[in-house]
Formats: C-alpha cells, structure tokens, sequence
C-alpha cells in the first residue's frame, strides 16, 4: 500500500524505536533498577541539554532552548553540563557549520539533524550522543538522516560525550567517523526498517478497520 502524503510521517528516532529490539542488555538493566523510567527521563534531559549547549556555539542565531522543568534535571546538573561542554572542547574539530539543528522530510520519514558541516574539506553530517559508547545503531541513525539530504554527504561522524564520572572517570569521548560509502550502507538498512514499518502501520490499521 502506497504512502499517504497527507499523514504525520514518521520520525527517524520513531522507526527505529519501534523497528529494532531491545537489546538484551538494557532488558537486563531494566530488572535490575526499579527506578529505571526515572533514570531514562534524567538522562534524555541531560542529553537534551547537552545538545543545546553545544549546537548553540555552532549558530550564528540562538537555537530554541529546551523546555524543561529544573526539577527535572538531576541535582548536579551543572557540573555534568561543564564536563560535557569541555569533552566537545577536548576535540578540538575545526568545522564550519552548514545546518545546526535542521528539520528535513522525505516522502515517507522525517527528522532533525545535529550538525552538517564542512570538516577537513568534506561535508561531514555529525550527530551527538550522550551514551557510553557509539553503537550501531547510532550509526544507523545517522543513515537515516543522510537519506533526508538533497545532497548526500562526504561521509558522517557520531560523537559519544558521556559527562558522567560515575560512569566515565576520565571523561573519554568516543568518537566514529565513516566515509559515504559506509554511511550509504546505513541508509539503505535504515531504508529497509522504513518499509517495514510501512507494512507493519497498514497491516495495523487493516486489522483495526475490520473491527469497525
């Protein structure tokens, strides 16, 4: 069944969420913290402002800034924000911003993306993380956001910044940089988990209408 252009499409982050499992060992994580819908909503609003710290040195127009309760944050939130924006800063990454925080949609998906700019003469598409660690499926996220561009990208960088001491002592930034030969890999799998989806949306909304 072909897309309607007339229905919210959905996000990068949405299909991924609902197109990839769990990984094992967040279930296990989960088990094992009761309090672990807190700890997910302190750490989304710390990856949330980190964002916004280090984006907004890149515009040249203040981005919008979040909108989000202090008592939300966790109490040493200031202190994490100062050890995230001095990790950027550690990298030293000479860029030159062409799209800081930009909306784009395609046909069938849509999302906003972190960083496009220009970085050792190619047009790199970055995107910031706040986990320990880059994943795969940051990767993939990424090639998602590659496939909204008119013009694909030389190639596209995650940046994990993990400002927490209790997990990351010495602050490490990991980094991942790949060429568009890789990225465009990505895009094609992400590409795939868009079509799916498709087939899962309208399979539910059959099964809804025959209950009509």
């Amino acid at each position: 069944m072909p897309h309607n252009p007339n229905e919210k499409l959905p996000s990068v982050t949405k299909i991924l969420k609902e197109m990839l499992p769990e990984p094992p060992g967040l279930k296990i994580w989960k088990q094992r913290t009761p309090q672990w819908e807190t700890v997910f909503k302190e750490k989304a609003c710390v990856g949330t402002l980190v964002h916004y710290r280090i984006l907004n040195k890149l515009c040249t127009e203040e981005l919008e800034s979040p909108n989000i309760q202090i008592s939300e944050y966790p109490k040493d939130i200031v202190s994490i924000v100062e050890n995230a924006l001095a990790m950027w800063d550690s990298l030293n990454l000479e860029v030159e911003p062409i799209e800081v925080e930009q909306f784009h949609k395609n046909e069938k998906y849509c999302g906003t993306l972190d960083l496009l700019g220009v970085y050792e003469d190619e047009v790199i598409l970055f995107d910031l993380k706040t986990s320990k660690t880059v994943y795969d499926t940051h990767l993939l996220q990424l090639g998602g956001y590659a496939g909204l561009l008119d013009n694909y990208p030389d190639g596209g960088m995650v940046i994990s910044i993990h400002p927490f001491l209790e997990t990351n002592p010495d602050l490490n930034v990991k980094t991942k940089k790949i060429d568009s030969s890789k990225l465009y890999k990505y895009t094609e799998e992400f590409n795939i988990l868009v079509d799916k989806w498709y087939d899962a949306e309208n399979y539910r909304k059959e099964i809804c209408g025959g209950f009509n």
